[in-house]
Order: structure tokens, then sequence, then C-alpha cells
């Protein structure tokens, strides 16, 4: 006969695996797609289109172990930035550019996207600051006479930086991300049978850019923690006594390029909402250590239609089985709020001459045509190109100025200094002899006429 102590504690087992079974039955682990950039390239296209067609960031690893340790030098140069008083790091910000060179201190610029119903970014207040680094053309290079002049912060501005390690960590960053743009590019090209160099040729020289964000640390009493469209936030009082409300480190938006790769980030905060309205959350460390969280931006459907015949879909959305970009923002950790945050992005845009798209009005929205047709009133609607849509959408959120005065002359003057360019086979055919001159062991000899030659033969 069992004692009574005998059927307590079976009884309590019995609870105890039942409660363990239901635990385990509610508690999914979501893990965010992974592939090696060395899988077979049609493999590892299959796998990165499924992803963004799902709306989905992927992790890529597998790179040269020396894009790694560029990012953590870089990293370690910005966080020294980040101590300097706050004059005189505003030495190095260009209002007129407004966070496109250089720095950008907090309270200047907001992510949140005009999303309508859907976007919470008109009530939430970011708690950050950036600093941006582009790449540079090495001299001689053809686009140096086509292109505008980069508005990115390169060593060229830098006299007197106090961290000039930080500036060329960033170029060469930026040279290794280019490199893994232009691979993964290919892999989805051969994944959907599309002829060599149709989605890597949109990789430019000069037009991806690493951006170093902080987010300082809070001190404050948390008043109220709530969703906004499924995005967390938090109403604080500061130790000033002034309550800062719906405060995160950045706002919900989509991305204005052809894809993000967020590089390194030291603490968790990251979410996205894919097509189904799912909200995802992801952990730093063992997400971005050595790879990089690749997430789509595809703005002008230059991947998603590399014929570049059918215009863009609305921001955000996904037409025709094309890719776009997920909602995402990067919410506040309260358990470490008051430690600094971290993290480097690398915006892949289009490449500087992009191809005449003739629907303007289906990538930006009808009011900004109007300020384009405003500021540019005699151009040809066939010949409006994809980068004056994407200075219009940069105006349209924020970047170009405080001030519909201001958005159009700045807009004004970046559209003018665009014009005119050639097309974009004069640019290749440039590109490709220039690149035959080069000595042999030029980091730039067949660069882009590697997709070229693959295509001829």
């Amino acid at each position: 006969m069992k004692s009574k102590f005998s059927l307590l504690y079976l009884q309590g087992n019995k609870c105890f695996y039942i409660g363990f079974f239901f635990l385990c039955c509610m508690v999914v682990v979501k893990e965010m797609p992974r592939v090696d950039i060395s899988t077979q390239p049609s493999n590892f296209g299959k796998f990165v289109d499924r992803a963004f067609r799902d709306v989905k960031p992927v992790i890529v690893s597998g790179f040269d172990p020396e894009l790694d340790r560029t990012a953590r030098a870089l990293m370690d140069d910005f966080v020294n930035f980040s101590e300097l008083p706050d004059d005189n790091k505003r030495e190095y910000c260009y209002p007129k550019l407004a966070g496109q060179f250089g720095f950008t201190p907090q309270d200047t610029e907001q992510s949140g996207y005009a999303g309508g119903k859907d976007s919470a970014g008109g009530k939430l207040q970011e708690h950050r600051e950036h600093f941006m680094i582009g790449s540079q053309l090495p001299e001689g290079h053809p686009l140096l006479d086509i292109c505008p002049p980069f508005i990115y912060f390169d060593a060229k501005n830098a006299v007197g930086f106090p961290f000039p390690d930080m500036v060329t960590n960033g170029n060469r960053l930026v040279e290794l991300v280019e490199d893994a743009r232009m691979r993964m590019y290919a892999g989805l090209e051969q994944a959907r049978g599309l002829p060599p160099g149709s989605i890597a040729f949109i990789v430019p020289y000069g037009t991806t850019v690493v951006r170093l964000h902080h987010y300082p640390g809070i001190r404050g009493d948390i008043v109220k923690e709530y969703e906004v469209n499924g995005v967390k936030a938090i109403d604080m009082l500061l130790p000033s006594g002034e309550l800062k409300k719906g405060l995160v480190y950045a706002a919900d938006h989509t991305d204005i390029d052809c894809t993000a790769w967020l590089l390194r980030a030291n603490k968790p905060g990251f979410a996205q909402r894919d097509k189904t309205g799912n909200v995802e959350r992801f952990t730093a460390g063992k997400d971005y250590e050595g790879s990089a969280v690749v997430n789509v931006g595809d703005y002008g459907k230059f991947m998603s239609n590399p014929d570049w015949t059918l215009g863009a879909a609305p921001f955000g959305t996904v037409q025709d089985g094309g890719y776009g970009s997920g909602v995402h923002w990067v919410e506040i950790n309260t358990e470490t709020m008051q430690d600094p945050r971290f993290s480097i992005v690398a915006f892949g845009h289009n490449r500087p001459t992009v191809v005449v798209c003739d629907k303007i009005d289906r990538i930006v929205r009808p009011n900004i045509a109007s300020v384009v047709r405003r500021v540019i009133p005699e151009v040809d609607r066939r010949g409006v190109r994809e980068s004056e849509a994407l200075y219009a959408r940069l105006a349209e959120i924020g970047y170009l100025g405080s001030t519909e005065a201001e958005r159009l002359e700045n807009l004004a003057g970046m559209l003018e200094a665009l014009r005119p360019l050639p097309s974009d086979r004069e640019v290749v055919k440039e590109i490709l002899g220039w690149e035959r001159t080069q000595p042999e062991d030029s980091p730039y000899k067949g660069r882009l006429g590697q997709f070229y030659e693959r295509r001829n033969t």
C-alpha cells in the first residue's frame, strides 16, 4: 500500500510534467532564417528569395573575416566618438543635408514612415543619434565625372576629424559590404533564371553607406509601458522633471534602399512585421556576431522587376510576387536602458544613375510627385529617374529639412545636381573600359565586368 506521502509525491510529479508539457507547447522560439554566403549560388539565392518574398529578414554568415574585424574596429572608434561633448560632435553635423552626411544629433530625424493608419511613427519619439560614412571612389574612376558630389562623409571631408581610423574603417567596410551584396544578387539571378548582371550591377561604386547608431543610456522613472500598432514604447519621467512620451530607439519604418545590412548590435531591440502582420523580435549577440541581418527594401522594385518596366509597388507592399520592405523598428529594452546601445547598419542604395522609370507616380505618393514636377516643371515624364523619386522620398520623411521651403530648396539643388546624366548603358561602358586599364592586383580590376563577362560566355 502506498503511503499518503508517496501519493502526494506522484500527484505532484504528475502536475509538474503536465505543466511542463503545456509550457513547452506555449513557448515557441522563432529562429530568423539563416544561410551561409558560401552556399552554392543558386541554392543561396533561392533561400534569400523566399525570405524576401515573405518580407522576412535573413541572417547571412560566412563572410570574409575581414568584414567582422573591420566592423569591430569601427564600432570601437564610434563608441569613443559618442563620448565626445555634444558641442564637439556637432562640429561634424551638416543641417542642410539633415542626416545624410556626418553626424546627426538627437531630435533631428524621425524614422517613422508616413504609412497612414498602420504607422506609429507620428506618435513615437526616437532616442538616438547617428553618424554616416560613405565610400570613396578611386582617382580616375568614371563616376567621379558622372555623379553628383557625394554627400556622405568620407576621407575628403575628414580633415581634422579626431578619429581618422573611423573614416578609413568605414570606407573599407562599405567596400566589403558591396562585394557581399554583389554575391547575394548574383545568387538571386541564378535562382530566378535571370541573365547575369540583371540585379548584381545595381551595386554601384559610391552609394552604399554605413550608418553608426548610438542610443544613449536613459535614466528616469518609467511611467507607462504600452504598444502603438505593435511597437513597444514607454513614457518616462526624466530626473530633470521632463516627461518623455512614446520613447523608442527607432520608430516603425520601411527602407528606401535595395537592402539593409545590420552588421553589429550590442543589445536587442530589432523587431519586424512580416506580410501576415506577425511581429518577430530578435536578440543581439548570436544573431549579429560575424554575420549580417539582411533586410530587403527594394525601393523602385529594381530587384523584383529587373527588366525595370513595371514601376514600383506602394511602400511596404509586395506586388506581382516581388519583394517588399517590411515595417520594422528598434525598441527600448527597459532592463538594460541605462546602458547605451550601439549598432552598425550598411544601406545599399541603387546605383547613381538608374534606369528611366515612366511611372514615378507609383514610386512616390502623388503629393510628392507634384513637388518634383514643381521643382522641375519641364521634366519629361519618361525621363524621370528613380534617384529623383528617392530624394523626393527623403524629403517626405523629413531628411531634407523641416519646412516646405527648405525641402524644396534642398530638393531642387539635389535634383539639379543629378541632371543631365548619361544612360546606364553609357555608364556601364565607361566603367568596364576603365576597369580593363587597372593593374592586375587592383580590387577594381573586373569588379563590375565579372557579371558582363559571364553574360557573354
